[in-house]
């Protein structure tokens, strides 16, 4: 990669301008004193933009290969690395893909993704970058496939439920303070019936039933 760059007291003041080896333009950005302002475009080698910054309006726009929109999103200061707010990604087909929150660079709140049809594939909170909270998926028909119980990014002291596509429980299983097996572990026919009970004690396999 070749660079070109003006500096003015040790610092960025100027146009900065990347190369591939091939010699198409990988970047460009302008700096003053050391700190970018107005626009920022990164390019595929054939040209087409990658990725377009804006630092007036503070947000970023990724894009794919062929110029669709594939994710539009905030960013705090002159840090286009720390999202701020909610980010949109897009399917390369132009539909909506996930929605996701975040809070000074970190993923906090609500993270939503879909299925092309509209159908939502998964759902949840995160805290402070973790997961917080309920955690939904399911299937394309939007029957829910797994639902679980989340404390500070881990399955603890909560629950796990699992569903075949016709919306009967497949399994079901309760967790202590350190995300082990605690309690009942259930597993299910298709049709809904009890297939196997499994009985755990903070990990550790006690017995098992099966039906």
């Amino acid at each position: 990669m070749q660079i070109k760059e003006v500096y003015k007291n040790g610092k960025l003041d100027g146009n900065r301008t990347t190369y591939y080896r091939g010699g198409q333009i990988q970047s460009e950005r302008t700096y003053e004193n050391g700190i970018p302002i107005n626009e920022a475009k990164y390019y595929y080698k054939d040209g087409k933009v990658q990725e377009f910054i804006d630092y007036k309006n503070k947000i970023i726009k990724k894009y794919y290969r062929d110029g669709v929109l594939a994710l539009e999103v905030k960013f705090l200061g002159n840090n286009e690395r720390k999202y701020e707010g909610e980010a949109k990604l897009y399917f390369e087909t132009g539909e909506i893909l996930g929605i996701e929150e975040f809070k000074n660079g970190t993923l906090d709140g609500k993270s939503v993704y879909y299925y092309k049809n509209g159908n939502i594939h998964q759902k949840g909170y995160y805290k402070n970058g973790v997961r917080e909270g309920e955690y939904i998926i399911y299937y394309e028909n939007g029957n829910m496939e797994e639902k679980t119980f989340y404390q500070k990014g881990a399955l603890k002291n909560g629950r796990r439920i699992t569903y075949y596509e016709n919306g009967n429980i497949r399994t079901e299983s309760f967790h202590d303070n350190q995300g082990l097996y605690h309690g009942e572990v259930k597993k299910y026919y298709e049709n809904g019936k009890v297939k196997v009970i499994e009985i755990y004690e903070h990990g550790t396999f006690i017995s098992k039933k099966e039906f």
